[in-house]
C-alpha cells in the first residue's frame, strides 16, 4: 500500500478518489492547487508519498504540468510517478505532459475501477523497475521479468526485451530524452526504463522475435531524430532477446539482450 497525494480543485472529485483509494488500503493526502501541493510535499507527513494524482487544469488557469516538472527536477521527488486526471486535453498538452515525465491516467469522468486499476499498475511498475546506482540490474527488475515469463509460460504467449546502449560521452541526458520521445509510440502494456547511465530497457509482452526486431528498428530511427533535435551525435546500439525462442529464464533473457547490444558496439 502507498501514500498517495491527490491534487484537484474539486472537493467532490478529491473525496471520490480518496474513498476509492482508502478502501483499497492506501493512505491519501489532499491539495486543492499545485502551490498547496508543493508546500505539502515539504511537510514531514509527505515524506512517504509514493504517487501523485493531479488534475491537469485549475480554475485560475494554472496547469498541473509545471508541478510535475517541479517534481521531476527535484532529486527528492524525481522517482515519484505522476498520474494525470483531466478532461480531454489538447495534443500539445499531451506532448508536454509526456516530456515532463507524467502519465495520462484517464479522461474525466471515470469509474472507480479504472482509477484503482491505473494506480495499482503504476505502483507495481514503479516497484518492479526501481533501480540501483550502477548499471547492474537489481532484483526488482529480475523479479518483474521472471513473473512475466511465468505468465507467458501459462498462456503460451511470447515476450521480448530490448536493450539500447548509447555510446559516447555524457550519455545520461540522451537516454532520458530518447525514453521520453519513444514513450508515446509504445503500447500501454509495454514498459520502458533506464538500466544505468547509458542503457535503456524495453519490455514487450506478446511480442515474438520479428516484432521485437521491428520495435528495435523504430527505436533506432527515433534515436536519429532525437540526436538531430538536440544537435548531438547519438550513437545507439540495440540488442534483442525473446522468450521462448532464445532463452527460458529472466536473468538469461536480459543478459542476452545486453550481450547482443555490446557485441554490435564492438563489431
Amino acid at each position: 500500500m502507498a501514500t498517495i497525494l491527490i491534487v484537484d480543485p474539486s472537493i467532490w472529485d478529491r473525496k471520490r478518489m480518496r474513498g476509492v483509494l482508502e478502501a483499497a488500503g492506501h493512505e491519501v493526502l489532499e491539495a486543492e492547487h499545485p502551490a498547496d501541493a508543493q508546500r505539502l510535499m515539504a511537510a514531514p507527513q509527505a515524506a512517504a508519498v509514493g504517487l501523485v494524482v493531479t488534475e491537469l487544469l485549475f480554475p485560475d488557469g494554472t496547469s498541473g504540468i509545471p508541478f510535475i516538472e517541479w517534481l521531476k527536477a527535484d532529486v527528492a521527488y524525481t522517482r515519484i510517478p505522476a498520474l494525470v486526471v483531466a478532461l480531454q486535453p489538447a495534443r500539445e498538452d499531451v506532448i508536454r505532459l509526456v516530456q515532463a515525465g507524467g502519465r495520462m491516467l484517464v479522461t474525466k469522468p471515470f469509474g472507480p475501477d479504472m482509477l484503482l486499476r491505473r494506480v495499482t499498475e503504476t505502483l507495481k511498475e514503479q516497484d518492479a523497475l526501481r533501480q540501483g546506482e550502477d548499471e547492474r540490474l537489481t532484483w526488482q527488475i529480475d523479479s518483474f521479468i521472471r513473473r512475466e515469463i511465468k505468465r507467458a509460460g501459462r498462456t503460451g504467449a511470447p515476450l521480448a526485451v530490448i536493450v539500447g546502449r548509447i555510446e559516447g560521452s555524457d550519455p545520461a541526458p540522451l537516454v532520458d530524452e530518447l525514453m521520453r520521445a519513444f514513450l508515446p509510440k509504445l503500447r500501454e502494456s509495454d514498459v520502458i526504463a533506464r538500466l544505468g547511465e547509458r542503457e535503456l530497457f524495453l519490455f514487450l509482452p506478446d511480442t515474438d522475435p520479428t516484432g521485437a526486431a521491428n520495435v528495435a528498428e523504430r527505436l533506432q530511427t527515433e534515436s536519429i531524430a532525437v540526436g538531430e533535435l538536440l544537435q548531438r551525435r547519438l550513437l545507439l546500439v540495440v540488442g534483442t532477446a525473446s522468450f521462448p525462442a532464445d532463452v527460458a529464464n529472466a536473468s538469461a533473457l536480459l543478459a542476452l539482450a545486453q550481450r547482443r547490444a555490446r557485441a554490435i558496439q564492438g563489431a
